[in-house]
């Protein structure tokens, strides 16, 4: 079936088997949410409720046949595919294989902005950053206390 397909019609038929199997499992969760509803609600109104849920089963279940034979269909191009990744594969990780990497070129003297060359004295300033904020922190509530005494 795949070679009546076209290949201009390949990214269509990948877009409709997605929205069939993605609308099949969402049918599926929906009829699964309303039996649960309907068996919860009042005498009266289950047999609507159970009618909708079978009815979005029924649509799901015809997007599940829809998605199989589209998959069907997509499946000879995804095989196709396969072999064709799996003889690049072998063809590009023999020992005799040759791998080409082109790397700019690097400064020898370049250094991060955020690059930490002393940790000790990085530690020493970042506690006493952190000694100064706890002292602003209390030294308001301090200021507060005395205001209200007098």
């Amino acid at each position: 079936m795949a070679e009546n397909l076209h290949p201009s019609q390949l990214y269509q038929h990948l877009q409709m088997y997605t929205c069939a199997r993605w609308s099949f499992w969402g049918s599926l969760a929906v009829s699964c949410g309303l039996l649960f509803l309907g068996a919860t609600q009042k005498p009266e109104s289950k047999p609507w409720i159970l009618g909708a849920s079978v009815g979005v089963l029924e649509v799901g279940r015809r997007h599940r046949q829809t998605a199989k034979l589209l998959q069907e269909s997509l499946g000879d191009i995804d095989r196709a595919s396969r072999v064709n990744f799996q003889a690049w594969a072998r063809a590009n990780t023999q020992p005799t294989a040759q791998l080409a990497l082109t790397v700019g070129s690097i400064d020898v003297n370049w250094k991060p902005e955020n690059l930490i060359t002393d940790p000790v004295e990085y530690i020493q300033k970042k506690q006493k950053q952190q000694t100064r904020l706890e002292v602003v922190k209390v030294m308001p509530t301090v200021c507060l206390q005395s205001v209200y005494r007098l």
